[in-house]
């Protein structure tokens, strides 16, 4: 299936195979970078599921363990396969995807031919894992040694009791000391299948030639899919509603948030749009919240504010550095009763939603991150490229209710690291 996106000038080449596999391919007439991403629809937060009639408890951390050890097989590291033909790869995990992605200007059927075998051929050995633990440790060691990881951390203690969002990406060494090949040869089974992945391409391609490869190098036939648990639903309120601690920081260091409803397919697109257009036009840069803080000193590093949906759970975070977190908690309870009584400004509302066009449609210039997006709409289950026609109807009244309705002062967790004491 072909779609023309004629007002963002781009072709869209779709299709799904027999086996499940979806392949999105966006052609870039004239360009000579490529990007293939090759994505599963698995993180972090899916430690638990279900196969068949099989409740499965892996440990924390497998999905970012699975990343790290899918890149040696039997003759080696596949980085040097890549290398040979001039490509560079790269894997990331996040907590609801896995995606294993290269660039390369020349000898793209090749790469891509490295690409699927690689991530669809587990090779794992107790001694390649034990190996493979030691390294995960350290990263993991670097990870506890960022305050702001440490900050998030203590957050998410405060907001859930039960979702798995609340472990870090990585695991604990507790959680990875448990991690055995046959661990990861359940889940790789479990997960790794062409009906819960996506294959998503953008550069100067043949649509045709990516569909055959994948094809010919994914496994026939559908496999049954695992159904993630993500424990017992949460409510709204928080566990805790406050925690300080001291750390090695030279200024306090805030984060609060919140949880919010879940959404899944076009819902979920369009609440991430509002949510971004209306977080930006209340406290982005050149909001007279911001402004004021900024001005009077109260905000040292910028205040960041953002929701995220994920599998089972949606949130909304903000944070920053600040001498005095109180007071920009208070701020913020004000901002909010304003926008309850007021409503969000109509002018600024129109300046960020222009300028929240103008920053998605210059990502049409990124091939990665048009690969991520292709991926992300087809786990989540909405329309490819469809944001940009919602644009028009997304109004100072909606924006205005989004934030009344998901963000509520009762329902707030903070955490705040202090400066230690000499």
């Amino acid at each position: 299936m072909i779609k023309e996106y004629r007002s963002l000038g781009e072709s869209l080449y779709i299709e799904t195979l027999d086996n499940g596999l979806k392949i999105l391919v966006s052609v870039k007439p004239g360009f000579n970078s490529k990007t293939a991403f090759f994505a599963v629809n698995y993180g972090s937060v899916m430690q638990n599921f279900t196969l068949g009639e099989k409740l499965i408890k892996s440990p924390a951390g497998v999905a970012h363990f699975l990343e790290h050890k899918l890149f040696d097989n039997p003759d080696g590291s596949v980085d040097g396969a890549f290398a040979l033909n001039g490509a560079s790869p790269n894997a990331f995990t996040s907590y609801d995807m896995t995606a294993y992605h290269f660039d390369c200007t020349d000898n793209f059927d090749a790469n891509l031919s490295t690409l699927l075998s690689f991530v669809m051929t587990p090779y794992f050995t107790e001694e390649s894992v034990a190996k493979e633990r030691g390294i995960i440790e350290q990263e993991i060691r670097m990870w506890e040694g960022r305050m702001s990881s440490v900050n998030l951390s203590n957050l998410y203690s405060c907001m859930y009791e039960n979702h798995p969002v609340a472990t870090p990406i990585l695991g604990t060494k507790q959680s990875i000391s448990e991690i055995t090949a046959d661990t990861l040869y359940t889940c790789h089974s479990a997960f790794y299948n062409p009906s819960n992945m996506a294959l998503t391409v953008a550069g100067d391609v043949d649509p045709q030639a990516v569909f055959d490869a994948a094809r010919a190098l994914t496994p026939a036939g559908f496999a049954e899919k695992a159904l993630p648990d993500y424990g017992h639903p949460e409510v709204l309120a928080p566990i805790k509603s406050r925690v300080t601690k001291d750390a090695d920081v030279s200024a306090p260091q805030l984060v609060f948030g919140c949880k919010v409803m879940p959404k899944e397919g076009s819902a979920l697109l369009r609440a991430s749009l509002v949510s971004e257009i209306a977080l930006g036009a209340v406290f982005g840069k050149s909001s007279p919240f911001y402004t004021t803080l900024y001005k009077s000193g109260m905000i040292r590093v910028g205040f960041s504010s953002y929701i995220d949906y994920l599998p089972g759970t949606g949130m909304f975070l903000a944070g920053c550095e600040s001498p005095e977190p109180d007071r920009v908690l208070e701020s913020f309870a004000q901002t909010l009763q304003n926008i309850r009584e007021n409503g969000i400004d109509k002018r600024d509302l129109l300046r960020v939603k222009a300028a929240t066009y103008g920053y998605k449609l210059r990502s049409l210039e990124s091939f990665d991150s048009i690969c991520y997006d292709l991926a992300d709409a087809a786990f989540c289950g909405y329309e490819p490229l469809s944001e940009f026609a919602l644009f028009d109807s997304i109004d100072s009244d909606e924006c205005s209710r989004f934030i009344c309705d998901n963000i509520l002062s009762d329902n707030l967790a903070v955490s705040v690291l202090m400066p230690k004491s000499n």
